[in-house]
C-alpha cells in the first residue's frame, strides 16, 4: 500500500493548511475549544 503524505503550507498566522483541499487544519482562534467540539 503506497501511502500519501499531506500537501501543507503555512499561511501568514502560521496555521497549516491543506494544499489539496484549500483548508486550514485547525482554527487559531480557539484551537482547544475546536477540538472539543469535534470530539
Amino acid at each position: 500500500m503506497l501511502v500519501n503524505y499531506a500537501d501543507i503550507r503555512f499561511n501568514s498566522d502560521g496555521t497549516p493548511v491543506s494544499n489539496q483541499f484549500d483548508d486550514i487544519y485547525f482554527s487559531t482562534a480557539d484551537a482547544l475549544a475546536e477540538t472539543e467540539y469535534v470530539f
